[in-house]
């Protein structure tokens, strides 16, 4: 591939990610701050620089076509799926279900009572020391790629979320 073709794509990814980010992705903060006020914690603030960096991550997984984390040392929740095959709602409830696997009591690791991806980014939402959040979206011809980025991180070992 050359590098005007590589170019045109980053850019195609950028521009349908705005266009999604422009429409949807504020609700993200919304729905993680509705449910941090049912466990009486303090509201999420949109970070711009949360979600450019977000942003960048977002358009790797969809120029790879491949969902992972990126290791930023960040707080991160991503999704990814079909094209156009949920709402941001499906996409947040899908992180928001982990709360069955979720023992409050309990520190990281140790607050999930089945494996460790049955919860954190369950705990990464209602992390209490978490104060922004910035999200960003970007699509392969197949699939869609969202990143959340959380700043203080959360899930820290051996600290509860709240």
């Amino acid at each position: 591939m050359n590098i005007n073709r590589l170019l045109n794509l980053l850019l195609l990814l950028t521009m349908s990610a705005t266009a999604f980010a422009q429409n949807r992705l504020l609700q993200f903060v919304e729905l993680h701050n509705e449910e941090r006020a049912s466990l009486g914690l303090s509201e999420l603030q949109w970070s711009d620089e949360l979600a450019e960096q977000a942003q960048q991550w977002a358009n790797v997984m969809a120029f790879k076509d491949e969902a992972s984390h990126s290791g930023s040392g960040q707080g991160e929740n991503i999704w990814f799926g079909d094209n156009n095959s949920a709402t941001i709602e499906d996409m947040f409830e899908l992180w928001r279900n982990e709360k069955q696997f979720y023992i409050e009591s309990q520190p990281v690791p140790e607050n999930c009572s089945q494996s460790w991806d049955k919860c954190g980014h369950y705990s990464q939402i209602v992390w209490s020391q978490t104060t922004h959040i910035g999200c960003a979206a970007a699509a392969s011809q197949t699939n869609d790629y969202v990143v959340c980025r959380y700043d203080p991180p959360g899930n820290i070992q051996g600290q509860r979320a709240y």
